[in-house]
C-alpha cells in the first residue's frame, strides 16, 4: 500500500509541476498571478492583438498546408498522364502532411478561443486533466501521426529509389496494387507510432500544452516507453540516410563501368546518370528539409532541460519552433511537385478545366 500510494504522490507531482510550466504564449508570465478572477481575453497582462496575430498566423499556415497537399492529390488522380507509381507515394504523402492543415483547424484556433474567454486556473486544471483524455489522445494521435507518416513516407520513397537503381527491372515490374499495399505498411506502422502515448497512459501519454494550444507526449515516469518510442521514429530515418548513400554509391559505381563505352550508348548511360542524381538530390533535399526542421524543437526543448530557457522564454519558443515544423508541410511539395515541370503543367490542364466549366 505504502509504495502505490508514494508512486500515486509521485505522478500527481510531476503532473502538476508540468501543469506549473507553461502558459498561453500571449500573456505575460505575471498573468498567473494577476489575473486570477478575469477571463484572459479581457486581463491586462495579456495582449488581445498577440492572440489575434497567433490565430491568424495558425489560419494562414492551415489553409496553406491543406491547399497545397489537397493540389498534389487532385493532380496525382484527375490527370492520367500523372499517375505513376512514384506520384501515388506522393500523392500519399501530401495526404499525410495536409492532416496537419485539418488538425490546425479542429485543435489549435478553438483553444485559442477557449483560451481567451476562460481563466487561468481553468487552463492549469485542464493541463492537468486532459492527460490520457480522450481528446488529448485524439488530438496528441493527429499531429504525432505528421511526424512520424511524413518520415515514414520519406523512408518509403528512398526505399524505392534504391530499388530502381539497384534493380530496375524489378522496380518496372512492380504493380500499382503492391505499391498500395506497401503505403499501408506505412501508415500502419505510422499508427503505431502514434498511439503509443494514447496506450501507454500509465508512464507516457499526451497532454495539453498551452503554449502551442494542442497535445504532446509528455512522460511522467522514467524513461521507459520513451526509449521505444523514440527508437521507433530514429530507425526510419537512420534506414533513409543509410539508402541514400547506399544509392549514391550504386549510381556511381555504375556510372563509372559506363565511361568505356562510345558513342551514343555513353551518351545515353550520361543522361541517365543525370536524371538519377536528380530524383537522388530531391530526396536529399527533402531529408535535409525535415532534419532541419525538426531540429529547432528538439533544440528548444534540450534547452529547456538543462535550465537554459525559463518558463517565460520557453512558451514563446515553443510556439516559433512549432510554425517552423509546419513549414514541413508545404516544403516537400515545393521539392517534389512545383519544381516539377510535369506537375506545373498538370496544374495548368486542371486550372483550364476549371475556366471552362
Amino acid at each position: 500500500m505504502n509504495n502505490s500510494s508514494h508512486a500515486d504522490t509521485t505522478s500527481a507531482t510531476s503532473r502538476l509541476a508540468l501543469s506549473i510550466c507553461g502558459y498561453p504564449t500571449f500573456c505575460s508570465v505575471k498573468a498567473y498571478n494577476v489575473c486570477t478572477d478575469s477571463l484572459l481575453g479581457e486581463c491586462s497582462e495579456c495582449s488581445y492583438s498577440m492572440a489575434q496575430a497567433v490565430i491568424a498566423a495558425f489560419f494562414i499556415f492551415a489553409v496553406v498546408i491543406v491547399a497545397f497537399n489537397l493540389l498534389v492529390v487532385v493532380t496525382v488522380y484527375t490527370v492520367g498522364k500523372y499517375r505513376s507509381m512514384a506520384e501515388h507515394i506522393k500523392a500519399s504523402l501530401a495526404i499525410a502532411n495536409g492532416i496537419v492543415g485539418v488538425f490546425i483547424f479542429a485543435i489549435n484556433i478553438p483553444n485559442i478561443f477557449w483560451t481567451l474567454d476562460t481563466k487561468i486556473a481553468d487552463i492549469r486544471r485542464w493541463k492537468t486533466d486532459s492527460y490520457g483524455s480522450a481528446i488529448a489522445n485524439v488530438g496528441g494521435m493527429g499531429f504525432m501521426l505528421f511526424y512520424a507518416s511524413s518520415l515514414n513516407h520519406l523512408c518509403y520513397m528512398t526505399i524505392q529509389r534504391f530499388i530502381a537503381v539497384k534493380w530496375p527491372q524489378y522496380y518496372n515490374e512492380q504493380t500499382l496494387y503492391r505499391i498500395y499495399f506497401h503505403l499501408l505498411i506505412v501508415w500502419a506502422y505510422s499508427v503505431l507510432i502514434a498511439s503509443i502515448p494514447a496506450m501507454t497512459t500509465s508512464t507516457f501519454g499526451y497532454n495539453y500544452a498551452p503554449n502551442v494550444f494542442q497535445y504532446f507526449p509528455f512522460a511522467i515516469n522514467g524513461p521507459g516507453i520513451r526509449v521505444w518510442f523514440a527508437v521507433l521514429l530514429m530507425v526510419p530515418y537512420l534506414g533513409m540516410t543509410v539508402l541514400n548513400a547506399l544509392t549514391f554509391d550504386t549510381i556511381r559505381r555504375r556510372f563509372k563501368k559506363s565511361k568505356e563505352l562510345r558513342g551514343n550508348r555513353y551518351s545515353d548511360a550520361v543522361k541517365d546518370y543525370e536524371k538519377k542524381m536528380r530524383i537522388l538530390k530531391k530526396l536529399l533535399a527533402m531529408q535535409a528539409g525535415f532534419s532541419l526542421i525538426a531540429v529547432p524543437p528538439l533544440v528548444v526543448s534540450i534547452l529547456f532541460q538543462a535550465n537554459a530557457f525559463i518558463c517565460y522564454d520557453a512558451s514563446r519558443a515553443y510556439l516559433a519552433t512549432n510554425f517552423v515544423t509546419y513549414l514541413a508541410c508545404f516544403h516537400n511539395v515545393c521539392i517534389y511537385s512545383i519544381s516539377d515541370q510535369h506537375f506545373r503543367n498538370a496544374v495548368c490542364k486542371i486550372y483550364k478545366r476549371l475556366l471552362r466549366r
